[in-house]
């Protein structure tokens, strides 16, 4: 008799894991992409062997959940996430955030959302743009869904001339689509000056930020404003010192001021990703890495290497435990 896929991932995981780590086998989570055995170590010589199997086979994530190892393995048809489907689920139509972001699914399949107010800013890096902007196509996506132009407006630097021309004629966007690298400098000083004025307006109505200016006054003449920056890269090459002093001026008042920065590069080399940039982002987002070194120089820690080619990622909050999603695709 021929076996199933699933059936296929079963085997694979007794023969890998089963008959070599002294444990329990506590529950089989399916998903769309991943199957994950959430399994129970016997002792810690347990878990040393589990990591040490796992480092063999360079598709297994392990994710560690309280007394339990996840042990994560791809499976051989994953689903393609649409975000035509997931604005369809009672996690979206739910929402409540102030600025809600769909990332895509976990692995089980959930919806995955965000409110990007209190992430405040997101770093986003990869080795390809098959991966990083159809990620943050599907964070705007949802935006646009989701709020007003008048709520929320949308500036977007993309050098690479490669995406988001869904939106070229979307009325939230508060410039037209800047792919300019010299232009998107001088867009760099005028939104540092809004930042400014918009501080002077919350001292002259004895505010503190954009939330208490909107319930002071409930007026709609500030609205949310999200940038993106796909490709940092371009920016760094060409005036590292002006780039670092953009984003220390919107990572440090930025919230407060209702303007939030998304950035993104498939470079993620210390010239690009230097210290003076990380610092400011504390939730971020990474896609597969070629190897464990670079896994580190992207996210901080190993395991980005052992993702799928496209669409898999984890995302990193502010030092809390990774979590694993797959992307949405936006259909245009």
């Amino acid at each position: 008799m021929t076996m199933t896929a699933d059936q296929k991932l079963v085997v694979r995981f007794y023969e890998t894991f089963g008959a070599k780590c002294r444990g329990r086998l506590v529950e089989i989570l399916d998903g769309p992409v991943v199957c994950s055995f959430v399994f129970e170590p016997e002792s810690s010589a347990s878990v040393s062997k589990i990591i040490k199997v796992a480092k063999a086979e360079n598709d297994v994530v392990l994710l560690p959940d309280n007394n339990h190892i996840i042990i994560q393995i791809p499976k051989s048809n994953p689903k393609t996430i649409l975000f035509s489907d997931l604005i369809k689920t009672p996690e979206y139509g739910q929402a409540k955030g102030v600025i809600p972001i769909v990332f895509g699914v976990d692995t089980t399949g959930k919806t995955v959302m965000k409110d990007l107010t209190k992430l405040p800013h997101l770093l986003v890096t990869s080795h390809v743009n098959t991966d990083k902007s159809p990620c943050i196509e599907c964070m705007l996506k949802s935006i646009t869904t989701k709020m007003a132009p008048s709520d929320c407006q949308i500036l977007i630097f993309d050098p690479l001339y490669m995406s988001y021309e869904f939106l070229k004629e979307d009325p939230h966007l508060l410039y037209p689509l800047e792919n300019d690298v010299n232009a998107g400098f001088k867009k760099f000083d005028t939104i540092s000056k809004m930042i400014d004025y918009r501080y002077q307006v919350f001292v002259d109505n004895n505010v503190n930020n954009i939330a208490e200016y909107h319930e002071k006054t409930h007026r709609v003449d500030m609205p949310y404003i999200v940038i993106v920056i796909d490709e940092l890269s371009f920016y760094t090459h060409a005036h590292k010192r002006l780039t670092e002093k953009f984003i220390k001026t919107v990572g440090s008042k930025g919230r407060a001021a209702g303007i939030h920065l998304i950035a993104a590069t498939r470079c993620p080399t210390k010239e690009v990703l230097s210290l003076a940039i990380k610092a400011f982002f504390s939730c971020q987002i990474c896609f597969k890495a070629r190897n464990a070194k670079d896994s580190v120089q992207m996210f901080g820690e190993t395991g980005a290497e052992k993702l799928q080619n496209v669409g898999d990622m984890l995302f990193g909050d502010a030092g809390r435990i990774p979590v694993r999603i797959h992307s949405a695709f936006v259909q245009c």
